[in-house]
């Protein structure tokens, strides 16, 4: 398959997954630690979710992918509220996530 993507396919893919996420997460569980990590388990029992319903698909690498760029965003956002609207985050930080972290190339 390859990291190669068009951006149009990238926002596609992107706003796919996006809406399989919930409106609003509520993430008032979150243990803060004083290293500055967090331990957030609606925000982890949300991806894993996700990710189960997605993972035999045939673009799974590239989907698990868009999923960990997500939960990686909303895992920062959730240390300062205690409610996620992952429809909030904008496609072009999702992306940028994507080229830093999973190599994509997107054209």
């Amino acid at each position: 398959m390859g990291n190669d993507i068009t951006a149009a396919d990238a926002i596609k893919k992107i706003e796919y997954i996006k809406g399989l996420w919930p409106n609003d997460i509520n993430v008032e569980d979150k243990v803060i630690f004083s290293t500055g990590g967090a331990k957030i388990n609606a925000l982890v029992k949300v991806k894993d979710e996700i990710e189960n319903y997605l993972e035999d698909g045939e673009d799974a690498d590239r989907d698990i992918s868009v999923i960990w760029a997500i939960y990686t965003i909303a895992h920062d956002i959730s240390k300062k509220v205690n409610v996620v609207r992952v429809q909030d985050i904008s496609n072009a930080y999702i992306l940028e996530v994507l080229k830093e972290n999973s190599g994509w190339n997107v054209s």
